[in-house]
């Protein structure tokens, strides 16, 4: 492996149960992988402030809105059709130590624009 190439991964799976409502009593069990490479273009080339990340998404299992409650809010952060996905794909070029950057390529808004530094402060 390359010095300033890493490659992060997330497996989130859950168990799931209707055991009243809907039209079938069953358990499930589904997950959500989340893969990527990163690269920080300065450990692995010497190019300062630039990096470079890539991951998708592969959802498995069988949803338990879909399989037994037939209702429209999806009972599961992690529900989805199964597929492979594109989640994020970008370049960064940060300038003056960091005080400003340009990202170019598709990014999550809410990874970027809805994190709060004063959320974990409020009780």
């Amino acid at each position: 492996m390359s010095e300033g190439v890493t490659f992060p991964v997330n497996l989130t799976t859950e168990v799931c149960g209707n055991l009243a409502g809907g039209t079938t009593r069953a358990a499930i069990w589904e997950s959500l992988l989340l893969a990527g490479m990163e690269v920080d273009f300065e450990k692995a080339a010497g190019v300062p402030g630039l990096t470079f990340t890539v991951s998708g998404l592969y959802a498995a299992g069988p949803g338990l809105t879909n399989e037994t409650v037939h209702d429209l809010n999806v009972l599961s952060n992690i529900d989805t059709y199964d597929s492979v996905r594109l989640y994020e794909a970008w370049l960064r070029q940060e300038f003056w130590d960091g005080k400003f950057s340009l990202r170019l390529g598709q990014m999550l808004a809410d990874a970027e624009f809805f994190v709060s530094d004063y959320g974990g402060a409020l009780h």
